[in-house]
């Protein structure tokens, strides 16, 4: 018997602006949660820009590595049930991802100069494309505090997990700039000041 190897990829289920929860459950497609997870998906999609911009493979490898935490963190926010419950049949955000990602700034770090003016993204298409994430990934953490704010985020891990997100990728972008001796742009009250009167 021949099996359909295309599935329409519509279910039509959404048609009434529902959508169905991980772990059972039903919400409109304007529910907090929903969105909370709409702005990880906006950061996971942007970090999967960066990833095939980036001209680095250790790069690639990190920023690979935090698509997959992100795929957790939404899946956890997706559901009404405290997933890290479940025994480690579900993977969730713990302590050992905040402290992974600690590692990786000290180590990286250590490796570059950070600049005390404001860093202006655009050195590079995959500099820009990590500043980019990291702006995105911002946002989402907004989003994330008013869904803790609101009581239902059941894992606090990852308010600390998506807050040294943000700064990982800073990071990222710097030293994909740096290793491929690239000048960063900055700016500053006398350097925007100097640019007005030119």
């Amino acid at each position: 018997m021949c099996k359909n190897k295309n599935p329409k990829i519509y279910t039509k289920q959404g048609d009434s602006g529902n959508t169905s929860l991980f772990m059972g459950g039903v919400v409109s497609k304007s529910h907090l949660r929903i969105a909370t997870c709409g702005g990880l998906d906006n950061a996971v999609s942007a970090i999967g820009l960066a990833r095939s911009l980036s001209r680095d493979s250790g790069i690639k490898k990190l920023l690979l590595e935090v698509q997959h935490d992100l795929f957790t963190i939404s899946a956890e926010i997706s559901s009404v049930k405290d997933l890290s419950l479940n025994e480690g049949s579900i993977l969730t955000i713990e302590e050992l991802h905040v402290e992974k990602i600690e590692k990786k700034l000290d180590e990286l770090g250590s490796k570059i100069d950070i600049s005390r003016e404001f860093v202006l993204p655009g050195g590079s298409p995959g500099s820009a494309a990590i500043d980019l994430s990291r702006a995105l990934v911002r946002s989402s953490e907004r989003q994330i505090v008013e869904f803790h704010e609101s009581g239902e985020l059941k894992n606090q891990k990852i308010l600390k997990y998506i807050n040294r997100l943000s700064d990982l990728l800073f990071i990222l972008a710097r030293l994909e700039d740096h290793l491929n001796d690239l000048q960063e742009i900055t700016t500053s009250d006398s350097k925007r000041k100097k640019i007005i009167e030119e």
